[in-house]
């Protein structure tokens, strides 16, 4: 079992360590953000693990807990802590220079209604463009990663109702981006 743990994590770490690099030549970033989880389930926080001047590994661990039900996604030098259904149904940007200070953290509820939209991930398109694919719901979210407000933050929507299964809802779980689109 320890080691099914082990390999995932790997797994999550290469991943998240490409995620996190910026694009073309230069230097980059080669700092890994995980999500953790307690073993039961009980609570969650982010770590970051990175190198020093000397090439040595140093880790951030539990920074910011939380409740369990969490995962990330990153884009050039800001990570995103997802929080869903059970840990709050929003996000949270960092910057993997600071990733104990929250930049923002904006819900992703409709505003006045009571479905839990449970993000699932964030698809970038761009420093101003993403989407929030929301499990609990119909509609994925068009966003702007750099707003400031919250206000800001949701600049459109997606309806995928015609993707929905008996239960009314397609289930929105993760996604991709080719030539601008999801």
């Amino acid at each position: 079992m320890k080691n099914i743990k082990l390999t995932g994590l790997l797994v999550t770490l290469s991943i998240l360590v490409s995620c996190t690099q910026g694009s073309g030549s230069g230097a980059t970033d080669a700092n890994a953000i995980i999500a953790t989880v307690a073993a039961d389930f009980s609570s969650g926080a982010h770590s970051v693990i990175s190198k020093d001047g000397n090439g040595d590994r140093i880790s951030l661990n539990e920074l910011l807990p939380t409740a369990s039900d969490i995962t990330v996604a990153a884009f050039r030098k800001n990570f995103y802590r997802i929080e869903r259904a059970f840990a709050g149904n929003n996000i949270t940007k960092f910057s993997s220079s600071d990733p104990q200070t929250p930049v923002w953290q904006f819900s992703t509820n409709d505003a006045g209604s009571a479905i839990l939209s449970n993000p699932h991930d964030m698809v970038f398109v761009s420093e101003t463009k993403a989407y929030v694919l929301r499990y609990g719901t119909s509609t994925a979210w068009i966003v702007n990663p750099s707003a400031q407000t919250e206000a800001e933050f949701k600049t459109g929507e997606l309806d995928l109702s015609a993707y929905a299964d008996a239960d009314g809802v397609p289930e929105m779980d993760s996604g991709v981006v080719v030539d601008g689109r999801l």
